[in-house]
This record gives structure tokens, sequence and C-alpha cells, in this order.
């Protein structure tokens, strides 16, 4: 029940009636322990298979509502819902260089717009090609122009979805 709830969260990213699932969660979840308290007073003994449908229930609303979360899209202060001149990311692992281009997954952490801060959150890919970005470092912070786009998808049949590999670590957008 638990991997059917994550399945239905990955196949459903951006579900509009979290807050429902989660109400719903949680009465649930007090059903089950209010039942439990009731056991003999209520003679549920003879009804054995309410517990084990509470109880599937439950963990398919909890898989849904934790791979739903987890998705970074669906955060009220992402950077791609804003629009900005600027954003203020963070290298958040080691730039690695391959040919003239030196490429990093960066943290968004601000929005710049008409030279205000607004906090964000987000992951980008970043790929630079310029001679100076050989000296970036893990944990430097970036003011970058807004010029980032989808991840391309895979071209060919077969081939391998890196768009869907970074949507599993929450990439979903790259700039160059």
């Amino acid at each position: 029940p638990f991997l059917a709830g994550i399945s239905l969260g990955i196949y459903t990213p951006s579900f509009p009636f979290l807050l429902f699932i989660q109400i719903t969660l949680y009465c649930l979840a007090f059903l089950f322990v209010l039942l439990n308290v009731a056991y003999k007073r209520l003679s549920l003994y003879k009804i054995k298979w309410l517990g084990g449908v509470l109880m599937h229930t439950l963990l398919v609303l909890l898989g849904w509502i934790i791979t739903v979360q987890y998705n970074e899209l669906n955060a009220k202060n992402h950077f791609s819902k804003k629009h900005a001149d600027f954003l203020l990311i963070k290298i958040s692992n080691e730039p690695k260089l391959s040919g003239e281009q030196v490429r990093f997954t960066a943290t968004v952490e601000a929005d710049v717009q008409k030279g205000k801060r607004i906090p964000a959150t987000g992951n980008l890919l970043v790929s630079i090609k310029d001679s100076t970005a050989r000296s970036l470092y893990y944990e430097d912070q970036l003011l970058i122009p807004t010029i980032y786009q989808n991840v391309d998808p895979p071209s060919n049949p077969a081939e391998f979805n890196y768009k869907r590999y970074l949507a599993n670590q929450n990439i979903h957008f790259q700039e160059f």
C-alpha cells in the first residue's frame, strides 16, 4: 500500500487537493486509534477486515503525501513561479570541468527583482563556458541572469532519460 501511494504521488505530482488528503489522513489515523481503544466495547473482533482496510488506506495516503511534498515544484516560493531579473544561487556540488564547460548543480537562494531580494527555493543545473568559471568551488555564491529552461527529454526511444534522472533529484531546470 505504501508503494502504491508513492506511485500515485509520482504519476500525479501536482495534486491540487493535498490539504484534503492530509486532513483525511489525520482523521483516519484518529479513527484507527479510537477503534483500537474501543475494540472490545464495540465488538470489533467480529469485523476483522476493518483494521486492515484502515491501515492500508493510511499507508496509501501517507505514501502519496510524502511523495507529493518531496517534489520542489509544489513549493510556493519556487523560483520558477515568479519572474525575476536575476537568481542568487549557491553551488551545491563540486563543479566538474568537461572540455571548456564547467557544470554544477546549484541551489537557488533568492530571486532578485528590481534590486530587491525575494527568498526562493529550488535546484538548477548550471553550465558555464568561461575561463574564469574554472576557479569556482563548492558553496560559492553567484548572481546569474534568469535564462533558465526546462531540461530536454530524450529525443530517441530507448535513450537514457536524463530529464527523469534529474527530476528524481529535484532538478527540473537548466541554465547555460
